[in-house]
């Protein structure tokens, strides 16, 4: 058996890596599809991972801007673009530091939040299904691997999850890498963004959807998740390390530091905080592992030819499953009204429709807009009608 202490480092080591399930496919995706160099973009990757645990005090997540990423490479955005967006977003958040984010950020209701993270569940959980799609006896094995790892999770403090990634980002990592290469890559360091030949309108579809998924899902879902994660942690003063304003400045400097040198595109995320805590990270220092890790891949990507990390089908979407169904849990508290249900199914509704966060995001909106104007009509109905009596 293991004393506390060595149990303590082992799961913070394997947990470290539990977010790899969504952080190196759309990393790796953004170095395949588009013509960023993956030094840069582990280099850059890696620093945040390390500066993000020790300026936060909890295991942070970082992980590539998805709206931005996503839809670069589907409608095929050039780096440029993508630095530029990335530079546009960085000064929006800005501009929030300078009217007091947390003022304005007050308005997201937790219901707002929670139907957020409820879509970002089934997200996760169809895209685990997804993983698996084209191998009929792998959509089994994921639903029996799905349900034996959420089990065996809730009744042992062991870390399974982070378990199960640390081995699957292994044999990504030794199985993408072309280890015959004996060349050393040459890494271009031009500091700039050319804008000759940047498309605007691409910048704005880039842009706008990533500014509202990153407000309400990498600021107040995350400082949401920290908190009912890692408050009672380790004595953590969660809630003076983590907070909206803190959140929103990592957000501001490292996109726009990576916005000139051509690094990754970041945020944080609820859902990977989700994916650390359950994957056995407790500690801020489990980010050192990730972090150093990230950096060890920049530093062989300058040596061995990196090809794309083939994560295996069923592990990959167990892990993408695992997270969405721990990520559903998050919303109980909302589910326990009648209106919180009907919010949270509509927002599973809706992300199933559409695949945009956006539009669940709208359609809570429009629900507490109705709320609102049906309290007022009780009230102005209520008062005709008194002023008929007397």
């Amino acid at each position: 058996m293991l004393n506390s202490k060595t149990r303590s480092l082992f799961s913070n080591f394997v947990g470290s890596f539990a977010d790899a399930a969504v952080l190196f496919p759309l990393l790796v995706l953004m170095g395949q599809k588009t013509s960023f160099q993956f030094p840069m973009l582990f280099l850059s990757a890696g620093l945040l991972v390390i500066f993000s645990g020790y300026f936060f005090k909890v295991p942070m997540s970082v992980q590539p801007l998805k709206s931005i990423a996503i839809a670069a490479v589907a409608v095929g955005a050039t780096v440029p673009e993508i630095q530029m967006s990335t530079l546009l977003l960085s000064l929006t958040f800005f501009v929030f530091l300078l009217f007091k984010a947390e003022k304005w950020l007050k308005y997201f209701s937790e219901s707002w939040i929670h139907a957020l993270q409820v879509a970002l569940g089934v997200l996760l959980l169809k895209q685990g299904f997804d993983a698996v799609s084209n191998v009929s006896a792998g959509i089994i094995l994921l639903v029996v691997l799905s349900s034996l790892l959420i089990y065996l999770i809730k009744k042992t403090d062991w870390p399974l999850l982070g378990i199960l990634a640390t081995a699957t980002l292994g044999y990504a990592f030794i199985s993408g890498i072309d280890w015959s290469s004996d060349q050393m890559k040459t890494l271009d360091l031009t500091f700039g963004i050319p804008i000759d030949d940047i498309r605007w309108a691409t910048v704005a579809n880039l842009l706008l959807p990533q500014i509202v998924l990153t407000m309400a899902n990498s600021v107040i879902a995350t400082e949401y998740t920290c908190k009912f994660y890692f408050e009672n942690e380790n004595n953590t003063q969660v809630t003076k390390t983590v907070t909206i304003p803190r959140l929103v400045k990592t957000i501001v400097a490292s996109n726009f530091i990576s916005a000139f040198v051509g690094g990754l595109p970041m945020c944080h995320g609820s859902g990977g905080v989700t994916a650390l805590y359950k994957g056995g990270a407790k500690h801020w220092t489990s980010n050192l592992y990730l972090g150093f890790f990230l950096l060890g891949l920049a530093v062989m990507a300058l040596f061995f030819n990196v090809q794309l990390l083939q994560f295996p089908k069923v592990i990959f979407g167990t892990l993408l499953a695992v997270v969405g169904a721990y990520h559903l849990l998050l919303t109980k508290k909302t589910w326990a009204t009648v209106e919180g249900k009907i919010r949270l199914l509509l927002a599973v509704g809706v992300v199933l429709f559409t695949r945009n966060l956006i539009f669940v995001l709208a359609a809570q909106m429009l629900i507490s807009l109705s709320i609102v104007g049906y309290s007022q009509f009780k009230k102005k109905i209520k008062k005709t009608q008194d002023e008929a009596y007397t």
